[in-house]
């Protein structure tokens, strides 16, 4: 996978999502468009890069082309520093620590704001 991605990170991305079940992280939202966030994908091209110093294995001309990891926890932290309030009611979800099943709209909008959210 390494050597047909010729040095590009996307393309590793891309490839990883496409032959890995476990890499393709793609799901719909709202029942209207697939959002790939492909978080597990990014991370493995991110690791290789840090691990091989951005040399052999590691080396990607197009590494800024990866996405910040798409999770929950940056809209944490940047709910606790006051710059994301969230609405009412996921707000209560939150507090009462209820979870927030895989695939929810919810799950989805946090996920995607962290990777749209310019500081």
């Amino acid at each position: 996978c390494i050597k047909a991605a010729n040095h590009s990170a996307a393309a590793l991305v891309n490839l990883l999502a496409d032959d890995f079940p476990c890499f393709n992280d793609v799901v719909r939202f709202e029942n209207r468009k697939s959002v790939r966030f492909l978080k597990r994908a990014q991370i493995c091209v991110a690791d290789l890069w840090a691990a091989f110093d951005g040399e052999s294995f590691g080396q990607f001309n197009d590494i800024d082309k990866i996405t910040m990891f798409a999770d929950y926890r940056v809209p944490q932290i940047l709910n606790t520093l006051g710059c994301l309030c969230y609405s009412p009611k996921l707000n209560n979800t939150i507090r009462q620590e209820r979870l927030i099943e895989n695939g929810h709209t919810w799950e989805i909008q946090l996920r995607g704001m962290c990777i749209t959210f310019h500081c």
